[in-house]
């Protein structure tokens, strides 16, 4: 014969720990398969932001090293060289520097 100590254990086994246990398990794999969810969507997301913004710093870089060839005064200099007038050439350098980096739409 039980005792109703026993027998008071198991109701208590069967109505609280068991239903809490499984509402914590429910509740945990649903958060988990959630959680993985926001991530996967997340990654997604930071991964074509990023593919977007390494497209775009192609063009630029693609766009900015071509300009450089368009300055003729900048590419006598390169070719020939400094000539006598130091200042002037500098002046012309500078320039195109400052265009170029002028030309940048990520300058801070």
């Amino acid at each position: 014969m039980k005792s109703i100590r026993t027998r008071l254990i198991r109701l208590v086994v069967l109505a609280i720990l068991i239903p809490t246990a499984l509402a914590t398990s429910i509740s945990y794999l649903y958060v988990r398969h959630q959680n993985i969810e926001q991530a996967e969507h997340s990654s997604l997301n930071v991964l074509t932001r990023g593919n977007t913004q390494v497209t775009h710093y192609i063009e630029d870089i693609r766009r900015l090293s071509t300009s450089l060839y368009a300055n003729r005064s900048l590419m006598n200099i390169m070719r020939v060289g400094a000539d006598q007038e130091l200042d002037e050439s500098d002046g012309v350098v500078s320039r195109a520097m400052l265009g170029l980096f002028l030309s940048r739409q990520d300058r801070y």
